[in-house]
C-alpha cells in the first residue's frame, strides 16, 4: 500500500520538475508565454503534491470531518466534488505552515501571472499578455523559492 502511494508521488514530483525544466527552456528560448504557463503548471502539481501528501497523514476521521473520504481499502481518496482555486490551495497550504510568508507571496505573483495568461482572460480580451524574460525569470525564481519551502516540510 505505501509503495503504491509512494509511487503516485514520485509521478507528482516528476511532472513538476518537467514543468519547471520546460519554464527553463522556454527562458533559454524566448518562448515567455509557454514558460509561463508551465510556470503556474509546476505550481499547481507541486502544491496538489504537498496537500495530498498532508492528507495521507490524518486518521478516516479527520479526515470526514473536512468531506475527505477514504476507501475500504484505504488507498483512495474521494475529494469534495468543488475543485480548490489555485488561491485557495495556497492559501490552506500557508495556514497550515507548509510554506512561509515569503511563499505565499511568491505563489500568488505566479498566480497572478497564471491568471493573466489564462484561455478565459484571453479568449475575452482578444490578445495575449505581453511577457517578458524579466517576468519569466521572476515567476522561475518564485517557483524555486515555493518548491524549497514546501520541500522542507516533507
Amino acid at each position: 500500500m505505501a509503495k503504491q502511494k509512494s509511487l503516485y508521488f514520485d509521478n507528482l514530483i516528476r511532472v513538476a520538475n518537467r514543468y519547471q525544466k520546460d519554464a527553463e527552456l522556454c527562458l533559454e528560448t524566448g518562448a515567455y508565454f509557454a514558460g509561463m504557463a508551465a510556470v503556474r503548471a509546476a505550481l499547481e502539481t507541486m502544491l496538489y503534491l504537498r496537500v495530498l501528501a498532508g492528507l495521507m497523514d490524518l486518521a478516516p476521521e479527520e479526515l470526514q470531518e473536512i468531506d475527505v473520504n477514504v476507501s475500504n481499502s484505504g488507498d483512495v481518496f474521494h475529494l469534495p466534488p468543488k475543485d480548490p482555486t489555485l488561491k485557495e490551495m495556497i492559501d490552506v497550504t500557508k495556514e497550515k505552515g507548509l510554506i512561509k510568508e515569503t511563499g505565499k507571496k511568491a505563489a500568488h505573483r505566479i498566480r497572478e501571472w497564471g491568471n493573466k495568461i489564462h484561455g478565459s482572460c484571453v479568449a475575452r480580451t482578444g490578445r495575449f499578455p505581453a511577457i517578458g524574460r524579466k517576468n519569466l525569470k521572476g515567476r522561475l525564481n518564485d517557483l524555486s523559492l515555493v518548491a524549497k519551502q514546501i520541500m522542507e516540510t516533507m
